[in-house]
C-alpha cells in the first residue's frame, strides 16, 4: 500500500485517549525528499514512550497504538505508485525479547476480534440493515466444524446474532458461544460452544486470505510480532517505511537504519529517567495504578506526561482494561474545558448583549450534527449575516414584550413540563437552548408524576428520553411508566382497546440506562452516557429504520438521592452535577432531576438549575412551587398553585389525528407566595434533629 505521508493528527482508534489528545497523535514535519534522486532521507521517527511500573499493562495500551496508528495511516490513502512523495507501507511490527511469541499473538488476535465484535454492535444500533450475514464470523471462526447442539441457530446470520448480544465471543475458549444458555453457567467451557477460532496468529488468517473483504482488510491487516531470534524485515526498495513499530522493553533494540525506516516507534519503558531521555521522545505517555483516596479502590489511570508537538489534556485520567483493550475516561476536568475560552471572550465583551458572535451561532446551531457543521461552512456563514440584525431585533422586542406581563403559574408549568412552544416564544426561550429542570420535594409528592407528563408529551412529538436509573431495576421501574393521560382515557372510553390505540407508541421512545450500585467513577459514566446520546444521533442521520425517529433529546435522573447511598465515588467527586449539566448544555440535551429535598446534592442542584419545581403534600392536595424559571418573568418572583386532582392534571388530546400531552388548568388554582424560606428552613431543621439523634 503506498500512502502520502501528512503533517495532520492520526486518530489512535481508542476514544477517551483521542479525547485528551485533542483528535489525536500529531505527526511531524512529512518526509523529505533528496532533491537529486526523490528519495526518502533517513528522518528521526515519531517517537511515542510509554512509562510505567510493572503490571499496569503498558504492553496492551501499546498494541492498541501500534494498531490504531497503523490503521490510521492506511487510511491516508492507497495512491498511485508514480505520486509525488508516496511512500509504501510494510507491516507493523512489535518487537519483544520475551521468547512466547504466542502469547502476544493470542492477545493481539483477541484484542481485535473483540473490537470488531463491539464495533458490529454500534453499526446495528445505527442501522438495523446492516450484519444480517455472516461476513464476519464465516471469515474468523470455523464455521464449518459448527456445534449441531443448537438446532435453533441460523449459522448464515451469526453476525445479527453477534450485533444482538445472543452470541460473544469469548477469549478464554477463542470461541463463540451462545449467550443466556441453559448450560451458560457450567464448569464446562465447551457447554455452549457454537464455533471455535480458524487460527492462532493474524498474519495465518491474511495469508490464507481469510479477511480479504474490503470490511475485515480496513482492521485484519499485517502486524507481524518479532524477536531477536526471527527478526527479519525484506524492504523491495527506499519507499519502504513501517508504519509503526513496537519495542516491548529497555532491552529489546533494533539497529538505527530499521529505526529510520520506521514512521512511528513506540517505546515500552518502566521507571528509567536516563533510558527515556536518551530516546528523545515526542510524547510520554505514563500509566499507573492507584488506590482511591476515600475507599481505596484500585484504578488504572493514565496521563500524558510530555508532549513536543501538540497540546494535550493535563492530569491523570482513569482508565479501565476490556476485553478489547484499554477504555480512557476522560476526567471531568477535560470535559468542563474549554480551550482559548478567554481568549475567544475578548470579542464577546465589546459587543452588546442583545448582539451574538459568529462563534457562538456556530456552536449552538451545530450541536446534533459536528460533521454538517464543518461541510456546511459556508452556507452557515451566510445565514449567520442574513439573521444578526433579525435575531437582535426579537430579542429586543421579547424584552419589551415581557415588561409588565403577568404570567400565571398554569403557563409557566407547561412551558417547563411539557416545553409548549407557543408559550416557549413569548417567554423568550431562544433557539436551540436546553434547559436543566429540578423537581424537588419530600417523598410521595408526585416528583415522578410530573415527569411523566414531561416525558409522554415529548414521546408525542417523538423525541427519545433517556432515563438513568441509579440502582433501580429496569423490569420494576417499567410497573410506574404509565402515562399520567391512560387512566382518563381508560376511564372515559367504551371500546378500551381503540381509546388507547396509538399509546403503545410512546414507549418506543423511552429508554432506561441501569446504572448499578458501587464504585463506578464519574469518569466512567459521563463516557458511557456521551457514547449513547452519540449513538442516537448517528443513527437518526443513518439509512435504516431507526432514521425516522429523532435522537435522545432528554435526560432524566429518577432519584439522585441514591447516590448518597450507593456511588461513593459520585458522590466524592465535587464536579459532578455541575459535569453532567455542562454535558447536556453541549449536546443540547434537555435535563431533568427528580431529588428529594434531603438530599447532599440537593442545594446544589437547587442553584445550578435553570427551573426549579418544589413539590410539597398537604391532607387535602398538592402545592407546586416554581421557585426558578429561566424565561422571562417578574423579579424574585416566585409562582405557586395547588393541585386539588392531580391523578386529572394531565390530559391526551388527540385532535387533528395527532395526539398531544396537554396540561389540565382547572386542576390548578395559584397561591400567593411570599418566600420559601418555611420550605427549605423545615428540611435543614430535619437534619440537624437528625444528626443530633445521630450522635
Amino acid at each position: 500500500m503506498k500512502i502520502q505521508y501528512h503533517n495532520e493528527k492520526l486518530s489512535t482508534h481508542i476514544e477517551g485517549l483521542d479525547r485528551i489528545l485533542f483528535g489525536g497523535i500529531q505527526l511531524q514535519n512529512s518526509v523529505e525528499f533528496l532533491a537529486d534522486s526523490g528519495s526518502p532521507k533517513s528522518t528521526k521517527p515519531l517517537t511515542i514512550v510509554i512509562q510505567g511500573e510493572l503490571g499496569t499493562s503498558k504492553s496492551l495500551l501499546g498494541m492498541q497504538l501500534l494498531h490504531g496508528l497503523t490503521k490510521s495511516l492506511r487510511k491516508l490513502g492507497d495512491i498511485k505508485d508514480d505520486t509525488d512523495g508516496a511512500i509504501s507501507l510494510v507491516s507493523s511490527v512489535f518487537y519483544s525479547e520475551n521468547s512466547n511469541r504466542e502469547n502476544f499473538s493470542d492477545m493481539l488476535l483477541d484484542m481485535l476480534i473483540s473490537q470488531y465484535t463491539s464495533r458490529i454492535i454500534e453499526d446495528r444500533i445505527i442501522d438495523e440493515s446492516r450484519w444480517n450475514g455472516s461476513l464476519f464470523s464465516s471469515a474468523i471462526f470455523d464455521i464449518e466444524k459448527q456445534s449441531h447442539a443448537f438446532t435453533s441457530l441460523k449459522y448464515n446470520e451469526l453476525d445479527r446474532y453477534i450485533a444482538e448480544g445472543k452470541v460473544i465471543y469469548n477469549n478464554r475458549t477463542n470461541a463463540l458461544h451462545l449467550m443466556y444458555d441453559a448450560n451458560a453457567g457450567s464448569n464446562n467451557a465447551n457447554a455452549n460452544l457454537i464455533a471455535k477460532r480458524k487460527y492462532d496468529n493474524l498474519l495465518d488468517y491474511i495469508r490464507n486470505g481469510c479477511v480479504s473483504d474490503d470490511e475485515l482488510a480496513k482492521d485484519f491487516f499485517p502486524i507481524s510480532i518479532m524477536s531477536s531470534e526471527n527478526f527479519s524485515m525484506d524492504f523491495n526498495d527506499e519507499y519502504d517505511r513501517i508504519p509503526c513499530l513496537l519495542l516491548d522493553s529497555e532491552q529489546s533494540e533494533l539497529p538505527d537504519h530499521i529505526l529510520a525506516r520506521s514512521l512511528i516507534v513506540i517505546r515500552i519503558v518502566e521507571e528509567n529517567k536516563q533510558y527515556i531521555a536518551k530516546c528523545k521522545p515526542d510524547m510520554v505517555i505514563r500509566m499507573r495504578i492507584s488506590p482511591h483516596k476515600l475507599n481505596g479502590y484500585l484504578q488504572h489511570q493514565i496521563s500524558i506526561a510530555k508532549s513536543v508537538l501538540q497540546t494535550t489534556a493535563n492530569g491523570w485520567h482513569i482508565c479501565k482494561k476490556q476485553d478489547y483493550g484499554f477504555e480512557v475516561y476522560p476526567s471531568s476536568h477535560v470535559l468542563l474545558q474549554r480551550r482559548r475560552h478567554m481568549s475567544k471572550e475578548l470579542l464577546r465583551t465589546h459587543l452588546g448583549i442583545l448582539s451574538e458572535t459568529y462563534a457562538q451561532y456556530v456552536a449552538s446551531t451545530g450541536k446534533n450534527d459536528p460533521e454538517e457543521r464543518r461541510e456546511s461552512g459556508n452556507s452557515r456563514l451566510l445565514d449567520y449575516e442574513n439573521k444578526v440584525s433579525v435575531n437582535e431585533e426579537r430579542r429586543w422586542k421579547d424584552l419589551i414584550d415581557s415588561i409588565g406581563r403577568e404570567e400565571c403559574v398554569s403557563k409557566i408549568l407547561k412551558d417547563i413540563l411539557l416545553n409548549d412552544e407557543k408559550f416557549s416564544g413569548n417567554c423568550g426561550k431562544f433557539e436551540h437552548e436546553s434547559q436543566v429542570t429540578a423537581i424537588i420535594g419530600e417523598a410521595n409528592t408526585y416528583k415522578r408524576y410530573l415527569t411523566l407528563g414531561s416525558t409522554f408529551c415529548a414521546c408525542c412529538r417523538k423525541e427519545q428520553t433517556l432515563k438513568l436509573l441509579f440502582d433501580k431495576e429496569g423490569n420494576i421501574m417499567l410497573r410506574r411508566i404509565i402515562c399520567p393521560a391512560m387512566r382518563l382515557l381508560k376511564e372515559n372510553a367504551q371500546d378500551v382497546d381503540n381509546a388507547l390505540k396509538g399509546c403503545r407508541e410512546c414507549y418506543e421512545y423511552i429508554h432506561f440506562k441501569e446504572i448499578r450500585m458501587g464504585c463506578i467513577s464519574p469518569d466512567e459514566l459521563f463516557y458511557y452516557l456521551i457514547k449513547q446520546i452519540r449513538l442516537s444521533r448517528e443513527a437518526r442521520n443513518g439509512t435504516g429504520s431507526k432514521a425516522k425517529y429523532a435522537p435522545i433529546k432528554r435526560l432524566i435522573i429518577d432519584d439522585l438521592m441514591k447516590i448518597d447511598f450507593c456511588f461513593p465515588m459520585l458522590q466524592d467527586d465535587s464536579l459532578f452535577l455541575t459535569t453532567l449539566i455542562s454535558i447536556c448544555r453541549d449536546m443540547d440535551i434537555e435535563l431533568m432531576i427528580l431529588c428529594d429535598k434531603s438530599a447532599r446534592l440537593a442545594h446544589e442542584l437547587r442553584f445550578q438549575a435553570d427551573n426549579v419545581i418544589c413539590t410539597e403534600r398537604t391532607p387535602k392536595d398538592i402545592l407546586l412551587y416554581v421557585e426558578k424559571f429561566s424565561g422571562y418573568n417578574d423579579p424574585s418572583r416566585i409562582y405557586g398553585c395547588r393541585i386539588s386532582r392531580i391523578d386529572e392534571l394531565f390530559y391526551c388530546d388527540k385532535a387533528d389525528g395527532g395526539r398531544k400531552i396537554c396540561l389540565n388548568e382547572k386542576c390548578i388554582s395559584g397561591v400567593s407566595v411570599s418566600s420559601m424560606s418555611g420550605y427549605w428552613v423545615s428540611n435543614d431543621t430535619d437534619k440537624l434533629f437528625n444528626g443530633l439523634r445521630n450522635r
